[in-house]
């Protein structure tokens, strides 16, 4: 039945929480206890209803860095029951009832995939559909006769789906490389904020560095010139001093000279006089 907002309700639906392998297949034997069997012309236990059992798994995990990441997984067991019309064209060719057939489940899935609820909302077939194509894994289930009659028709199923499992693989080789350059992404971008760490330190040290290295230049500095200016005024008064030496020196010299001057003066006079 429509629920009013474009997607479908299906009646019946149970959601039971588990906690084990056990409890889910207690519920399997639950649902196959109410499950009804016909005898049909094709199927001497042909399913008479519709079976939707959803499995959705939550796992939280426990990281180092204090994170609990929780991953969900679901998987989908659906049983459909044959179409009522195989019941009274059973006469028909067997390509006009398997055409029936997969046009009726296909409705049916339609129906029963729009049901699926989330958040307590029932999702539409459009957006369900968008759903789906994000989904890791599925299962091609195909139906094979040993008659001789369906030969093609089984040939043609296996070739479908060969080419499909080949699509499949690419797919899933294709989202494997994404996941790991998205994980390879997000170890660099935990690494991130530990760089920036060790890169502001190294900053601040180099800064360190540079403040204790221009101290230090300033330091010697100064006291270079300090002593620049001690020994500059050292060698001035060493100077003074020994221009003051030197100038008495030359000074008590000319006096000597002057004294010897007089004496050999008087000396030449008292020669002179001798002889006279």
């Amino acid at each position: 039945m429509e629920d009013g907002k474009g997607g479908v309700r299906v009646r019946g639906l149970e959601e039971e929480v588990v906690h084990s392998a056990n409890e889910i297949c207690g519920l399997l034997e639950h649902g196959s206890a109410k499950r009804r069997t016909v005898d049909t012309l094709l199927n001497k236990h042909s399913s008479r209803s519709h079976s939707v059992f959803s499995i959705t798994i939550h796992v939280k995990e426990a990281t180092v860095d204090d994170e609990d990441p929780i991953k969900c997984g679901k998987l989908n067991l659906v049983d459909l029951a044959g179409p009522k019309i195989f019941l009274v064209q059973a006469q028909e060719s067997f390509y006009d009832e398997e055409r029936l057939l997969y046009s009726h489940n296909e409705i049916i899935c339609t129906d029963v995939r729009a049901a699926r609820e989330k958040n307590g909302v029932y999702i539409p077939h459009e957006r369900f559909v968008q759903d789906e194509v994000e989904n890791k894994a599925f299962y091609h289930l195909a139906c094979l006769s040993v008659s001789s009659i369906n030969l093609d028709s089984c040939n043609k199923s296996l070739q479908e789906l060969q080419v499909s499992h080949k699509i499949a693989i690419s797919t899933l080789k294709e989202k494997e490389f994404i996941i790991s350059n998205l994980l390879h992404s997000v170890c660099l971008f935990k690494l991130a904020p530990v760089l920036i760490i060790v890169i502001s330190q190294i900053l601040f040290l180099l800064s360190r560095m540079h403040s204790s290295v221009t101290d230090h230049k300033n330091k010697k500095e100064t006291e270079n010139h300090g002593l620049v200016m001690n020994f500059g005024s050292q060698l001035d008064r060493s100077l003074r001093s020994l221009y003051e030496t030197v100038l008495g020196s030359v000074f008590q010299q000319q006096r000597q000279l002057q004294c010897v001057e007089e004496h050999m003066c008087s000396f030449l006079a008292g020669k002179c006089d001798v002889r006279e």
